[in-house]
């Protein structure tokens, strides 16, 4: 990631899903260190409702989920937070409602 960075490449992809929230752990601890400000836009966390281990696509699930992802990346706010995979049992009306209301509570 430090090469990467040293090549301007800001923007990094990892989950909850990813090795548990392990992923998301290292990234985070990576993020904190000095030469990095907290808040700039390197940080991409894409919290994966289809596979985690956490609850799916609902509200609630996203909004822990999303919040578990904050916390171990030591951030208030992620540029993106996506669904990898579609859970067939979520509506799509209700999961882009639910992507809507974590989008306004962040606001």
């Amino acid at each position: 990631m430090d090469a990467a960075w040293e090549l301007g490449i800001t923007t990094f992809d990892t989950a909850d899903a990813y090795g548990g929230g392990r992923s998301e752990t290292m990234v985070g601890k990576w993020i904190g260190e000095p030469r990095r400000q907290p808040g700039s836009d390197h940080q991409d966390v894409q919290p994966d409702g289809g596979r985690s281990t956490t609850a799916g696509s609902r509200a609630r699930g996203s909004a822990r989920q999303l919040e578990s992802s904050l916390e171990r990346l030591g951030v208030d706010r992620v540029d993106v937070y996506l669904a990898h995979e579609f859970d067939p049992d979520v509506p799509a009306n209700e999961l882009v409602g639910t992507f809507e209301g974590l989008a306004s509570a962040s606001a």
